[in-house]
Formats: C-alpha cells, structure tokens, sequence
C-alpha cells in the first residue's frame, strides 16, 4: 500500500522533450548574439528555469496541475468498479493498541494509515488512525508514543464507500473530504478492502489508452483538492 505517485508518467513526455528541445534553442542564439563563451549552457538553464516558474505560477492560478487534455476529460465518468482497484490485503489495528504499535505497523507494512477495528464488533470499522495522527499527538502532548491510545486520536467519523461504487465515486469522496484513503466496506459494514490515492495513480497508468486522459485527470483533479490550501481565518 505504498503511498509514492507516480505523477511523472502522466505527462505528455513528447511535449515536455519538444520545450526543453525549443528552450535549449533559444539559449544558443541568444548566446551566441552575446558572444560569451559559457553562455549557451547559461541561457539555455535561464530558459528551463523561466518555463518551470511560468508552469508553477500557472498551475498555481488554476489551483492543480491543469493541461488543455486534462480539462477535456474532467467531467467524464470512470465506471470502474472500486472492488476491481482497491488493496485487498488490509492491515488494521485494535483501538486498545497504543501510538508505539501503531507506528511500528505502519513502518513494517509500509503504510500511511490503518483502519481501526474493534473485534467486540467484527470486521466493522469504528475509526482511521494515520502516520500524521500519531506524530501530530505525541507531539502536541508533550507525551511518550507508548502512553497513548489509538481510540484518544483516531478518527471517528469514519467515510468509506462501498465496493460496487465507481472510481469516479472514490474521487469525489476524496475530494470532497481532502483525505487519500477510503476503507471499502459490504452492506453490513464489514471491512473488505481499502482504496488509496496510489491505488488510483496506478489504475490510470494501466487503463487503456483511450481511457488515460480521463483517468489521469480525475487523479490530478483530487490531488489538487486534497492539497488546497485552507483558507484564511
């Protein structure tokens, strides 16, 4: 359940070669108009830092990362099954279990987060505690890792979705609630699953052709959503 995205691959790499090819131009004439003999290389790293400034300022106005193929795809729906693209090796953990515990899972099983599931009341999940959860308390506290319970800081309002929901329902829920993973649950509630932002990225990286574009705008879409700033107080 690695969390590492894998954006890189989702751009037009022809695009992205062709301005750094144009970029370089521009940085030999202007060079050789100036004379200097360490110029070429000089103007030609202005040049990409000039483009990497000026796709920074713009996606930051637009608020994510937003190319005209990315704007055509946004609004189709992605009728992909969630149970077809969800982790179903899940890693949980008790609510008794203290900060230590938790932390310690999720290092060994290279995890950000872990469902919390009370055995009193089955595969149900009663909370998610996640690697920031337990930094952030510890921290805050002023307390040993050891001396706290996952139940003091986990999160009770637990938002799941269901296993025969669509990927473009898992992306609005995220969005929505600017968080990365969704427990997938069955009818009774029972945990059957966990769907992840990462689980997403490589589901766009392994649609069909056709499919990329729209697949891989609806990730940068709740990408963008989950890290909008707030807004001032």
């Amino acid at each position: 359940m690695s969390e590492a995205l894998e954006t890189g691959r989702l751009y037009p790499v022809a695009d992205i070669v062709a301005e750094e090819e144009h970029a370089g131009a521009r940085g030999r004439h202007t060079a050789h108009e100036a004379g200097g003999a360490e110029a070429p290389w000089l103007f030609g790293f202005l040049d990409r830092v000039f483009f990497a400034a000026l796709g920074a300022v713009q996606g930051a106005a637009t608020g994510w990362a937003n190319p005209s193929w990315a704007r055509a795809s946004a609004s189709r729906e992605l009728t992909t099954a969630v149970e077809a693209v969800m982790s179903r090796t899940i890693d949980v953990i008790g609510p008794d279990a203290t900060l230590d515990e938790a932390a310690s899972r999720m290092r060994e099983r290279d995890c950000g987060a872990l469902p919390v599931v009370d055995a009193r009341f089955g595969r149900r999940v009663i909370g998610m505690v996640t690697d920031r959860d337990v930094g952030m308390a510890a921290g805050l506290r002023g307390v040993a890792r050891g001396e706290l319970r996952v139940d003091e800081i986990m999160t009770r309002d637990v938002v799941a979705c269901r296993g025969e929901e669509t990927v473009s329902d898992a992306h609005r829920l995220m969005r929505e609630h600017r968080i990365r993973r969704l427990p997938v649950v069955d009818r009774e509630g029972g945990l059957v699953g966990v769907i992840a932002l990462a689980d997403l990225v490589h589901h766009a990286l392994r649609a069909p052709a056709e499919d990329q574009p729209a697949e891989a705008s609806a990730v940068l879409e709740t990408l963008g959503a989950i890290c909008r700033p707030d807004p001032p107080a």
